[in-house]
């Protein structure tokens, strides 16, 4: 591509058009928040739209809902990173976007990015592994195990949620699901998953159920992989003699992390989308570090919000106040087990009555 083909390309331009298909808030590898869309430009014509202002994704979708047709104005049109042949339209914080007042052709709905933007476009989980974050997808896998059901809170209330590993042909993975999805599906049995949503914890690519995930069961899956042995876990009962817990919340737009204001305003304005909401909204986390003692031994840990929050609500206390939980830990005795590779608690139950438990 010439130098001047490459200037032209980068000018900032309008476009005006129907939007469609607009895709969920994505995290893109450099950690930028971005959602695509597609534009219909002429009667059977549609570019495809890379938009870098999560701002402007509720002003989008209620278009693409309302069938209103727009005008982006001061956006790019730039190599696709798709296909480089082809061409999409950048939009960022500087594009402005309003109705479009007159065009030359009604809407025609395009078909071409149908199930590719609503996550039913299927792959295989070699494929999922290598999916960015917040991404959508489809996958037909084999149930290979499932943990315990365990307790999240989400907007003040106590939601149930279920690992499970789930596997095929070319990789296993972890699945987490939510509430009513939880014990739906059965070990052993295959099936396939609709709008699921990649994730990354800890540096590992898992996927999680959403609103919109749907199952189906379908034929037995042969020649899956098996799921990777767990016998690394360590199981102790024991005291635990140092802890230090951490509360933290997080926008449910971007997931970016919120500081509470010291007053009792009700509303808080998010630092990372500036997204205005309820403090109610807020999801909620807890995370921390603790010292576990059982015989001679002692073993430093980390905890993370599900398994502390399940242990909350099996004991009938509240959430909302570490002091009070790290009170807890330290006043009673527990059944711990933890990964001896990465020492987190993977789950903790509280004694009573135990007697000849290790101070």
């Amino acid at each position: 591509m010439s130098a001047s083909k490459k200037i032209k390309l980068e000018e900032k331009t309008s476009v005006c058009g129907f939007i469609q298909h607009v895709s969920p808030i994505k995290t893109s590898r450099t950690n930028n928040k971005y959602f695509n869309a597609t534009v219909q430009v002429q009667r059977d014509t549609f570019k495809k739209v890379a938009c870098f202002d999560v701002m402007k994704h509720s002003t989008l979708v209620e278009a693409s809902q309302a069938r209103t047709p727009l005008k982006l104005t001061d956006v790019q049109i730039v190599p696709s990173r798709l296909d480089s042949a082809k061409t999409e339209v950048l939009v960022n914080y500087k594009s402005r976007v309003e109705v479009s007042r007159q065009l030359s052709f009604s809407y025609q709905k395009s078909t071409e990015d149908d199930h590719d933007s609503a996550g039913e476009k299927f792959k295989t989980l070699k494929e999922v592994q290598n999916t960015p974050e917040f991404n959508k997808v489809a996958v037909e896998v084999k149930i290979l195990s499932a943990k315990e059901v365990s307790v999240q809170i989400v907007r003040e209330l106590p939601i149930q949620k279920q690992e499970v590993i789930v596997g095929d042909s070319t990789a296993t993975m972890k699945l987490t699901l939510w509430d009513e999805m939880v014990t739906k599906l059965e070990i052993g049995k295959s099936y396939r998953l609709n709008q699921l949503s990649t994730r990354l914890f800890q540096n590992v690519k898992t996927i999680t159920a959403t609103k919109a995930t749907s199952i189906e069961s379908i034929d037995d899956l042969v020649n899956c992989l098996q799921a990777p042995e767990d016998n690394d876990v360590i199981e102790k009962e024991g005291k635990i003699t140092q802890v230090g817990l951490v509360m933290h919340f997080s926008c449910e737009m971007c997931k970016g992390k919120v500081a509470l204001p010291d007053d009792d305003s009700k509303f808080i304005r998010c630092p990372s989308c500036k997204m205005k909401m309820a403090k109610e909204t807020l999801q909620k986390s807890m995370n921390g570090t603790l010292c576990f003692s059982y015989g001679y031994q002692k073993v430093k840990l980390s905890i993370f919000s599900s398994t502390l929050f399940t242990m909350c609500i099996a004991n009938h206390l509240s959430v909302d106040n570490a002091e009070n939980i790290e009170d807890f830990l330290l006043s009673n005795s527990f059944r711990v087990a933890y990964s001896n590779e990465t020492k987190n608690v993977q789950n903790i139950v509280h004694l009573t009555n135990v007697a000849g438990v290790n101070q």
